[in-house]
Parts: structure tokens; sequence; C-alpha cells
């Protein structure tokens, strides 16, 4: 995966954890259900191997840090999921279309 498609990912998983963290802070309303959902993400993620990060080709020097954020996302719920998911690939895919029409455009230009 290209740098500006990690960085696009590693802004949706930082915008999950604010979230949480404006929660713990901010607003001191942290319900019990939401820090067992991140605990119960966080054991799914890591018990099945689960790694929506991996799955996009970013990889990491620490061991685990891809299971927890991973159990992050997911506790978020399906929809956080599903939306991160659609947005990382429609960005790679109009990224892909971007070059090849650049690549096009250059070749024309040195005809």
């Amino acid at each position: 995966m290209d740098s500006l498609m990690t960085i696009i990912c590693m802004a949706i998983v930082v915008e999950g954890i604010i979230s949480y963290a404006k929660q713990i802070a901010v607003d001191k309303s942290m319900a019990w259900q939401n820090i067992l959902a991140i605990l119960f993400g966080i054991a799914i993620s890591y018990c099945y191997s689960v790694d929506i990060i991996g799955y996009f080709g970013i990889t990491t020097e620490v061991p685990y840090i891809s299971f927890i954020l991973t159990g992050i996302l997911i506790s978020r719920g399906s929809n956080y999921v599903f939306d991160f998911i659609k947005l990382v690939t429609m960005k790679s895919s109009s990224l892909q279309c971007e070059t090849v029409k650049c690549e096009a455009d250059c070749g024309k230009k040195d005809e």
C-alpha cells in the first residue's frame, strides 16, 4: 500500500481512538458497554488473528499492535468497520485510476 493510503487508514484508526478518549477525558461518561466492547474486540481480534490493518498491507514492528487497533475498530461496530473498509478501498481505487490516467496522459505527451 502506498504511503497516502497508509495515512488515510491510520487517520481513520486514530479517529476511533480519539472518540473513545474524548468520552473518558472530556465527557467522563465512558459506559461499561464501551469498555467491554473494546476488550472483546481486542480479544476476538487476537484469538482469531483478525488484522484489518494488515489486510491493507500495513505492517508494524511492534508485536500485537495490529490486533489492538483492529480490536478497537471492531469495538466501534460493524457499520464503522464497513465504512472503514469501503473508504480505504474506494480511495485506493481512485488513486490507481488517477495513476493510470496520468501514465496514459504522459504517454501521449511523449509521442
